[in-house]
C-alpha cells in the first residue's frame, strides 16, 4: 500500500487505498461553469507517489489554466440576472431554497460517490454536526444576518441579484436560513445512512441550460498537454491545427453537446471539400478523440467520446499512401546529376543530397533518424560496424541549434548495422573527412525547420528534385518509399519477420517478442548482408582506401 502521512504530498494530491487520486477544489466564482461542483477529482490511475507528483503537477497547471480562461470569459459575459422581490413574494424564497438544497446534496453525494475512507468520514461528519448545531442556534435567535455572507456567495453562484427592500430582505434571509439548516441535516442523515435524495434543480432564468457555462473542446486541450511536458513542436501543432479546424467548421460547442451529426459533417467536409485521404482523416480523428478524453475526467464530461468508433468512408478501391521504389526508379535516382555530375545543389544540403538516399535504401529507417545522426553515433562493436538510432543523450548533449533527438516510439531506438554497399562506397571515409573537420552531425549542411525537425527543409526540396531532375512523379513515391523498398528487400531475401521489425525499428504486437533482449548486432549482420537490389549500381562517393576501424 502506498504509504500516506509518512510522505510529503504536493497540493492536489490524495491516496485512497492504494491509488492516487488528484482533487482540486473549484472556486467560488467558477462552479457555475463545472454544473455547481465544488471539486475537480479523478484517479490518477497509479500507485507510484512519484509518478503521481509528476501527474498532479501537470493537472495543476492545466486546471490553472483552465480556471484562467473560464475567469476571462466570466468578465465579459453578461451582468446578473435581476430579481425584484416584492412584498410577501413568496415565489424568490422558495426557488432559492430549492435551489440550495438541489446544489449542496449534488455536491455531498458526489463527493460520496468513490467512498470515504474512515478518517474523511469521521472529519465530515463531525464539522456537519457542530455546522447543523450552529444554524440551529441561528434560527433559534433570529439571527438571519449571519447567514447573508452565505446568500451573496450562491447568488454568484447562481448568477442572480436580488432586489428588495430591508423587511422583504430580512424575510428572505429568514427562509434562506430555514433551507440551509434543513438541508445540512439532510447531509447529517446521510451520515447515518438515511437515503436522501438529491432533488432535480430548478430553473431560474440565469441558470437556465442555455445560460450555463459548459466545458468546450477547446477547454480539453491544455489537459491534453499537460499529459506529457516534451511533446514535439510539431505534434502539438498537428493537435490545435486539428482542434481550430474542427471548431471552425462545427462551431465552438460544448464538448458534451459535440453529436455523431457534426463529426459526420466534419469528416465529409475533409473528404468531399479537402480531398484528403481517408487515413489521414482518421488520424485527425484521433487527433480530437484523445484531446477530448484527455478533458473527459477532470471536465466531468460524457465517457462516451463523440470521435470514438467513428467508421470513415472508404473507397471501394483502396488507394495505397506509399509505393516502394522499383528498380527502374532506383536506376534514375543513382544516374541522375547528384552521383553522374558531381553536383551538389544548394537545397540538398551539401553531402546529405547525396547520401541519405543511399543510406535510407540500405537502413529503411525514417528520414528523420537518418537526419539526427551523429558522427559518434556510428559504432563498431566486435567487428560489426552499425548505426546507433537513439534518442537518448549522453553527458555531453547536443548543440543547441533548435534540433530535438525524438524517435516516433521506443521500438525505434535500435542499432542497425552498416550495409556492406554502404561501406563499399565511401561512408566510413566520408565521416573521416567530418572528424578531421570536428563536425558533430554526420550530416552538418541541415538545419531545422520551423517545427524543430533537422528533415523539413530537406524533404521538400527532395520532392521537387526527384520530380523535375530524377523524373520520378506523383506524391505515391516520397523519401518514405526507400522504407518501403528496404522493406521487399527484406523479403525477396526471405528476411524473418522479426529481425526485420528490428531493423526498421518496427513496433511489434506480439506479445511474445517483448521476451529477452532480442537479436544481436551479429545475428542482424548476417541478415543484413543477404539484402540486395539487382541491377542497381550504386556509384562510389569517396574512393576507398581501407577501413580503419580503430577511428569508430
Amino acid at each position: 500500500m502506498a504509504p500516506r502521512s509518512n510522505m510529503p504530498q504536493p497540493n492536489f494530491l490524495v491516496c485512497r487505498g492504494t491509488v492516487f487520486q488528484f482533487r482540486r477544489k473549484i472556486p467560488a466564482e467558477l462552479r457555475r461553469h463545472f454544473g455547481g461542483k465544488t471539486e475537480i477529482k479523478f484517479s490518477l490511475g497509479t500507485r507510484d507517489p512519484r509518478e503521481a507528483e509528476r501527474e498532479a503537477r501537470r493537472h495543476a497547471v492545466a486546471t490553472d489554466e483552465h480556471f484562467g480562461r473560464l475567469r476571462t470569459r466570466s468578465s465579459a459575459e453578461i451582468r446578473p440576472e435581476r430579481l425584484v422581490v416584492a412584498p410577501g413574494d413568496g415565489d424568490v424564497p422558495q426557488l432559492l431554497s430549492k435551489l440550495w438544497k438541489h446544489h449542496c446534496l449534488a455536491g455531498d453525494e458526489w463527493s460520496r460517490h468513490d467512498g470515504l475512507t474512515d478518517g474523511e468520514f469521521q472529519e465530515l461528519s463531525a464539522e456537519r454536526l457542530e455546522t447543523l448545531e450552529h444554524l440551529r442556534q441561528l434560527l433559534a435567535r433570529g439571527q438571519v444576518d449571519k447567514i447573508r455572507p452565505a446568500l451573496d456567495v450562491f447568488l454568484r453562484l447562481i448568477n442572480l441579484e436580488l432586489v428588495a427592500d430591508d423587511a422583504t430582505m430580512r424575510s428572505l434571509l429568514y427562509a434562506f436560513l430555514q433551507s440551509v439548516t434543513e438541508t445540512t441535516n439532510d447531509q447529517a442523515r446521510r451520515d447515518q445512512g438515511d437515503v436522501v435524495r438529491t432533488p432535480p434543480a430548478p430553473l431560474t432564468p440565469a441558470a437556465s441550460p442555455a445560460n450555463v457555462e459548459l466545458p468546450k473542446l477547446t477547454d480539453c486541450f491544455p489537459y491534453w498537454e499537460a499529459r506529457i511536458t516534451d511533446r514535439p513542436r510539431e505534434t502539438i501543432q498537428a493537435f490545435q491545427s486539428t482542434l481550430d479546424d474542427f471548431v471552425t467548421r462545427a462551431g465552438d460547442l460544448p464538448a458534451a453537446q459535440i453529436t455523431s451529426e457534426h463529426v459526420a459533417s466534419y469528416i465529409h467536409y475533409l473528404l468531399q471539400e479537402c480531398g484528403l485521404e481517408p487515413p489521414t482523416v482518421e488520424k485527425r480523428l484521433t487527433f480530437l478523440n484523445a484531446i477530448y478524453n484527455a478533458g473527459r475526467k477532470p471536465l466531468q464530461l460524457p465517457s462516451d467520446s463523440p470521435f470514438s468508433g467513428v467508421e470513415v468512408p472508404q473507397p471501394r478501391n483502396k488507394k495505397p499512401r506509399r509505393l516502394p521504389l522499383d528498380t527502374d526508379d532506383l536506376k534514375k535516382i543513382f544516374s541522375c546529376p547528384l552521383y553522374s555530375d558531381g553536383k551538389r545543389p544548394r537545397g540538398g544540403a551539401g553531402e546529405a543530397a547525396v547520401w541519405l538516399p543511399i543510406l535510407g535504401l540500405f537502413t529503411g529507417a525514417r528520414l528523420e533518424e537518418l537526419a539526427l545522426l551523429r558522427i559518434q553515433d556510428i559504432g563498431c562493436h566486435e567487428g560489426v560496424l552499425y548505426y546507433d538510432i537513439t534518442d537518448l543523450e549522453d553527458e555531453e548533449g547536443i548543440p543547441s541549434d533548435g534540433s530535438a533527438r525524438r524517435l516516433k516510439n521506443v521500438s525505434s531506438r535500435r542499432r542497425v548495422p552498416v550495409h556492406p554497399e554502404v561501406v563499399r562506397a565511401g561512408f566510413m571515409r566520408y565521416l573521416e573527412s567530418l572528424r578531421a573537420a570536428k563536425a558533430t552531425w554526420v550530416f552538418p549542411g541541415l538545419n531545422p525547420d520551423c517545427k524543430g525537425k533537422r528533415s523539413g527543409n530537406w524533404s521538400k526540396w527532395w520532392g521537387r528534385y526527384r520530380r523535375a531532375e530524377v523524373g520520378i512523379q506523383g506524391r505515391l513515391k516520397p523519401f518514405h518509399s526507400f522504407r518501403h523498398s528496404f522493406r521487399d528487400a527484406c523479403r525477396e531475401a526471405e528476411v524473418p519477420e522479426e529481425p526485420t521489425e528490428a531493423l526498421m525499428g518496427h513496433e511489434s504486437d506480439k506479445t511474445g517478442r517483448g521476451y529477452g533482449s532480442g537479436y544481436s548486432l551479429k545475428a542482424l549482420d548476417r541478415f543484413m548482408r543477404r539484402i540486395s537490389y539487382p541491377g542497381v549500381d550504386i556509384p562510389v562517393l569517396v574512393p576507398d582506401k581501407g577501413l580503419n576501424q580503430d577511428s569508430i
